[in-house]
């Protein structure tokens, strides 16, 4: 009978004891599976799911999970990228529980992405496209591990610490730098030059329109490419390319070299490279009004106002007035008088040219003209009027490609004695067929002129170029 006794009380005890093991190994699996949940819910930041599975809400943590600020919409667009690269890891073997399956803890490990290794030395940003991109181009990221604890209430775990969750969202409250509209960071638009007036806003006898806006240091770290029009009577009749500033301005430089801009209202318009508008200003431009004294007709009809200085030399040379140097004519080329038809076709409507025309000549072989006229005001060493040459350049480049042609533009120098003339050039081609334009200043420190070559052919150019002496 005592022997019955102890093997029932044996097995009393053995029973208990696998009873309570199956309960705590449940415990475990339910535990697992509530912390899988438990990671879902939180990189979702379903704060509701989570409060089903804790003992107790947290409106902080409520509140936190929102990503929320007054800090503007761009800026919360931020936070939600940061969230999104959140990813969780639940580590099933660092589970531990009392035996009798009432409490135990869990280890998952979340990752998201650095973003202070993502945004270093950005001060601020272009727009929400911009952050993102750094975002995904980032490849390091921060590991938070939470040790999650669980109590077993009628059957399911319930966490009692939810509020660890607060350590994956360090940057709820961080705000960045968005830019503001462009023309926040921008001064205002500012015409230039010798011949504008600002107290009448008016430009006069004048080859160039030029203008500038200064931008705000803050507004440095911004791209800044832009392009501009030139319109007038509501129709544009320019555009530049895309552009960078320069010392921290919008520099607006529109040229027409070979005569003075037409008398008018001019509008400068200026946007950024995708067509955002910038700034816009509107100047008058006169001229002093002089009365011509016409030449005979050229065979080509119509009028040509040559001034009194313009001569068609008997020979193949001429000492340009007021200074030391000579021009020899290539072979090939010959001075042409005012009737000339080439002469005519050239200058047509470039009545500045015509009225301070000294001499014009043309090879017909090579269908190469050269011709000189006097330029007030200029000196061939100034840096300044160097400068007012390459933009004329570039606008002829700009103007050729524009009709299907591919340009490259580049300087020549020639040394005359102690001096040496900078000719800008811009080459176009099309169809195998090449058209050279080449300008540039001549004289000495009193006087100056431009001299101008228009030729298919490179050599007839470089000996054009290359004409001038000091006898």
């Amino acid at each position: 009978m005592k022997r019955t006794k102890k093997l029932i009380a044996a097995t009393l005890c053995a029973s208990m004891a696998l009873s309570v093991c199956s309960c705590s190994k449940k415990f475990e699996g339910n535990v697992l599976d509530a912390a899988d949940e438990l990671g879902k819910n939180i990189v979702a930041r379903n704060y509701k799911k989570i409060e089903k599975m804790a003992s107790e809400g947290d409106e902080d943590l409520e509140s936190l999970m929102e990503l929320s600020s007054d800090a503007g919409e761009e800026n919360n667009e931020a936070l939600e990228k940061i969230a999104s690269t959140l990813t969780y890891e639940v580590d099933e073997d660092s589970f531990e529980g009392d035996f009798i399956g009432k409490e135990g803890s869990i280890d998952v490990v979340f990752t998201y992405v650095d973003y202070e290794e993502a945004l270093d030395d950005v001060e601020l940003f272009e727009g929400i496209e911009s952050f993102e991109a750094l975002i995904d181009d980032c490849d390091d990221t921060v590991e938070v591990k939470i040790t999650f604890e669980f109590e077993n209430d009628g059957g399911s775990p319930v966490c009692t610490n939810i509020d660890e969750i607060e350590k994956l969202f360090p940057y709820a409250e961080e705000e960045f730098n968005f830019a503001l509209p462009r023309t926040e960071y921008l001064g205002e638009l500012t015409f230039l030059g010798d011949s504008y007036s600002a107290a009448t806003n008016e430009y006069c006898d004048t080859h160039i329109i030029s203008c500038e806006i200064p931008i705000s240091e803050e507004g440095l770290a911004l791209n800044w490419e832009y392009y501009y029009e030139i319109s007038t009577d509501g129709t544009t009749y320019y555009t530049s390319s895309e552009m960078e500033p320069l010392d921290g301005k919008i520099i607006v430089d529109y040229y027409e070299m070979s005569f003075y801009i037409d008398d008018g209202e001019y509008t400068v318009t200026v946007y950024t490279a995708d067509g955002t508008l910038l700034a816009s200003a509107s100047v008058t431009v006169t001229h002093t009004e002089v009365t011509p004294t016409p030449t005979p007709e050229s065979p080509n009809s119509g009028n040509l106002y040559l001034g009194e200085d313009f001569v068609c030399p008997d020979g193949d040379s001429y000492q340009l007035p007021d200074t030391d140097l000579t021009v020899t004519l290539p072979a090939g080329f010959s001075f042409r008088d005012e009737s000339d038809p080439y002469l005519f076709t050239i200058l047509d409507g470039n009545y500045s040219i015509q009225r301070n025309l000294v001499v014009f000549a043309y090879n017909s072989l090579t269908g190469t003209a050269n011709y000189i006229y006097t330029n007030y005001g200029k000196t061939f060493d100034s840096a300044d009027d160097q400068a007012d040459l390459q933009a004329a350049t570039d606008m002829i480049a700009e103007s050729m490609e524009s009709q299907g042609y591919t340009t490259e533009t580049y300087t020549q120098d020639v040394t005359v004695g102690d001096r040496t003339f900078t000719f800008y050039i811009s080459e176009s081609t099309v169809d195998g067929r090449q058209v050279y334009c080449a300008m540039g200043y001549i004289g000495d420190s009193d006087t100056c002129y431009t001299m101008v070559t228009y030729s298919h052919d490179a050599d007839t150019m470089n000996e054009t170029l290359n004409s001038i002496s000091i006898p």
